[in-house]
């Protein structure tokens, strides 16, 4: 049994454009693994260089949609390990939260490159990263795709 296997729109796109593609991806990311802005404005830089060669979108849909989504997913694990890492370096610790967040280096950063958020509440303190629409939302915990990446470390 002979299997053919078509990749969309490849036979439409020449390999020296998926390559001039993928260079420009790759010169235009940041050094910094965990720039996601970066990797997004990369990406969306990317998708002026599709619609000037008349790529279809189905190539566009393929490749770069993709690759958005897998950065997406990364931006979100980060977001939540962050602030589990703070909640664990303070009960490790036994550090006050109103003095701050403990961990200094990565992990005090949030992904918008400002620092984690912490609050108080009447349940205790709430330590939370925006979440995937990429606004602080009060420490909200996520509902769908709305709301923040949350730990509690609340009292009994």
């Amino acid at each position: 049994m002979k299997i053919a296997l078509k990749l969309p729109s490849y036979d439409r796109a020449r390999l020296s454009r998926v390559y001039e593609l993928f260079a420009k991806l790759a010169s235009e990311f940041p050094s910094d693994s965990r720039d996601y802005r970066g990797m997004f404005r990369a990406m969306d830089s990317a998708r002026s260089l599709i619609n000037k060669r008349d790529w279809s979108w189905k190539f566009w849909n393929w490749d770069l949609i993709d690759l958005r989504e897998f950065v997406v997913a990364a931006q979100d694990q980060t977001a939540y390990l962050n602030a589990l890492m703070q909640s664990i370096r303070i009960l490790q610790t036994h550090a006050n939260p109103a003095d701050g967040m403990p961990l200094t280096d990565r992990h005090a950063l949030d992904v918008d490159g400002k620092p984690l958020r912490i609050k108080h509440d009447a349940k205790g303190w709430v330590i939370y990263s925006i979440g995937h629409d990429g606004v602080d939302d009060g420490g909200v915990e996520m509902n769908g795709m709305k709301g923040d990446f949350v730990v509690r470390l609340g009292r009994g």
